[in-house]
């Protein structure tokens, strides 16, 4: 798992990132945990970043449908495709709807979490 400098490289390294927590049944907790950590940078209330809140409600709806342990392949997929895009339309907001320091923290917390 190499650290990802930009969230564009994240977003590249999703599949790889995620599929090595696949493989050990730790794939629900670390989607929770990023989840849980990005959710808490992009409160409702602030429209211009309705566009995250969205991709973190894709994720936080994919983890709640694993189950605990070994999630399907098509799971891991999907979880994927949708960390993939949530990390191209944080790249894409940045100083169009988030702060820099949003995408920083967005690109920590996905570093941190896998």
């Amino acid at each position: 798992m190499a650290t990802a400098t930009t969230l564009p490289i994240a977003a590249g390294q999703a599949f790889d990132n995620l599929q090595l927590w696949w493989i050990i049944g730790a794939l629900k907790t670390r989607i929770a945990f990023f989840c849980s950590t990005v959710n808490a940078l992009f409160p409702q209330s602030v429209e211009a970043t309705h566009p995250i809140s969205n991709w973190v409600a894709v994720l936080f709806a994919i983890e709640e449908q694993m189950p605990v342990g070994i999630a399907t392949i098509t799971e891991l997929t999907d979880a994927a495709e949708a960390l993939y895009r949530m990390c191209w339309m944080t790249f894409t907001l940045i100083n169009n709807g988030i702060t820099p320091a949003q995408g920083a923290a967005v690109l920590a917390a996905y570093n941190g979490s896998f």
